[in-house]
């Protein structure tokens, strides 16, 4: 009874033994259950119960022949939804890592702004260093073409990275993309921040701002294409490629299957030649250019470097 649980207890104390004290009524609880309840306290605190003599036998069934449907109906934390943009005074743009934009009134600039995280972006978890997850500096580079486009300045002259974007296990990354006024050329700077949300501060509270990038747009000019002659040319030399992700990898370097994706490589004298591709299960998001496709032609580098420290 638990009116006496208490004074069995302080005599355990007074007497310095060893042991638990566990009730098997109390009111309000059907006796079945207080009593399993108990016994299965006493089976979690170590002592030997016996709990199959105790259950009711049950009739074992067969799962069912068809997979558990599985359907969630909450709304997910964190979306981007273009809806209310408008409303906030912001205009909607169609890009995989930005979603608003908003004219900067006195100086002809442009504000892009967007957030990712590995929820919203799992394809991001294929480019890590070291075991931290870094956003490529190619899509830095993306990003800039793409909000310079607006103001017809998409062309990237220049970019500097000056700090890695690290996005974290949990939690966002809310990114700042800024297009300055143009000079008499038409060039404007560019200029890429992000803030690591992890909904510990608010706007307006001081929130600390990293800049990742800085650089220089020009006027979009059309780039001219020449097709023709052999795919590879006749003199270009095959650069192997079996063991460039496995050795990227020892020097902590991990390209998942998105990243993985240069699939041809030579080179033709001073040129090195590539062919890169998406991995078929990749997402296809709507980039300019999808920036591990522009990563994997930068591997082309490495390739070729590590063929020739090892022949």
């Amino acid at each position: 009874h638990p009116v006496l649980t208490l004074p069995v207890t302080a005599i355990l104390d007074d007497t310095d033994t060893t042991g638990h004290t566990l009730s098997t009524l109390r009111r309000g609880d059907d006796d079945p259950t207080r009593l399993l309840t108990s016994l299965a306290t006493a089976h979690t605190i170590g002592l030997p119960v016996d709990l199959a003599s105790v259950l009711t036998p049950a009739a074992v069934v067969d799962l069912p022949t068809y997979p558990f449907g599985r359907d969630r109906y909450w709304l997910s934390r964190g979306g981007t939804g273009p809806a209310g943009l408008p409303a906030a005074g912001l205009d909607a743009v169609d890009h995989p890592l930005l979603h608003a934009a908003a004219d900067l009134p006195g100086d002809d600039g442009l504000l892009v702004t967007g957030r990712i995280s590995l929820a919203t972006h799992p394809w991001l978890a294929d480019h890590a260093v070291l075991g931290t997850v870094l956003l490529p500096g190619t899509a830095l580079v993306e990003m800039a073409s793409w909000s310079g486009r607006a103001v017809d300045t998409a062309h990237v002259t220049e970019l500097v990275l000056e700090a890695p974007l690290v996005v974290p296990p949990t939690g966002g990354v809310d990114l700042r993309i800024r297009v300055g006024a143009a000079d008499d050329d038409g060039c404007r700077p560019v200029s890429v921040h992000s803030h690591l949300d992890d909904g510990g501060d608010a706007p307006g509270t001081g929130r600390t701002w990293q800049r990742h990038a800085t650089g220089l747009l020009a006027p979009t000019r059309p780039v001219a294409v020449t097709a023709g002659g052999a795919w590879p040319p006749a003199d270009a030399v095959p650069i192997p490629l079996d063991t460039l992700y496995p050795h990227l990898g020892e020097q902590g370097y991990r390209y998942g299957p998105t990243f993985q994706a240069l699939r041809a490589a030579w080179r033709s004298g001073d040129d090195l030649l590539a062919e890169v591709a998406l991995d078929p299960d990749a997402p296809v998001d709507p980039f300019t250019l999808h920036p591990a496709l522009l990563d994997a032609a930068l591997h082309t580098i490495g390739a070729d470097a590590l063929h020739r420290a090892t022949t």
